[in-house]
């Protein structure tokens, strides 16, 4: 994932040439897409690497990194700069990520260090863990106060409790896709839920609660 199209386009290209390392199942420039295709879309559509901008305009690498990595272990995480990696080393290992490396050393050493991703192992084990080892940490570390919900949040919760789609939901609130999956993301992680069905069903639960 990155929000600099050149570049997104360029590693796409790479990676596609090299049929022999890893199978390119997707890029996006839109955190919200990629937790989707990570945290809530088809299986199939779940990458077991996930190659990440460090240095995203629209939301903080870390943070997509912790949402992916507080909800799974099955994903290992890669951070890409395209400048000095050093001050986000500490953020994104504390957010489970697996390494980093400089976007113009990856055609290099990404070919050792995808088997490596791929089997949920750290590239730089001294400072990131493994992804079940990370995984375990922030599960310990998570809150168990769930955080009250906003307005627009409860409102997008509950049209997907009607049982309408993504699309129905952002054309009748006037938003785009993209801002529909944000508002889902933080729905699940505000309600300490592993699914949008569990999110549901935590949000009937509370609101018959509070009307009883």
């Amino acid at each position: 994932m990155d929000d600099d199209i050149w570049c997104l386009k360029s590693l796409g290209s790479w990676l596609q040439g090299q049929p022999h390392l890893c199978t390119l199942l997707w890029q996006t420039s839109s955190p919200a897409a990629a937790l989707q295709h990570c945290l809530n879309g088809q299986k199939a559509q779940q990458p077991q690497v996930l190659l990440l901008d460090t240095s995203l305009d629209i939301a903080s690498a870390p943070e997509i990194c912790h949402q992916i990595r507080s909800a799974t272990d099955a994903i290992s995480i890669l951070g890409m700069s395209s400048g000095m990696y050093e001050p986000y080393i500490e953020a994104l290992a504390r957010a489970g990520a697996q390494g980093i490396m400089l976007k113009r050393h990856l055609t290099r050493q990404l070919p050792q260090a995808l088997s490596i991703l791929a089997a949920g192992k750290p590239v730089d084990s001294r400072h990131f863990k493994d992804t079940k080892t990370a995984h375990a940490d922030l599960e310990s570390t998570a809150p168990t106060q769930r955080k009250p919900l906003s307005a627009r949040e409860a409102q997008v919760l509950h049209l997907y409790s009607q049982h309408k789609t993504t699309q129905q939901i952002a054309n009748q609130l006037g938003v785009s896709l993209s801002t529909v999956y944000t508002f889902k993301h933080r729905v699940i992680e505000k309600l300490k839920a592993a699914t949008l069905a569990e999110a549901i069903y935590d949000f009937k639960e509370d609101d018959r609660d509070n009307h009883m």
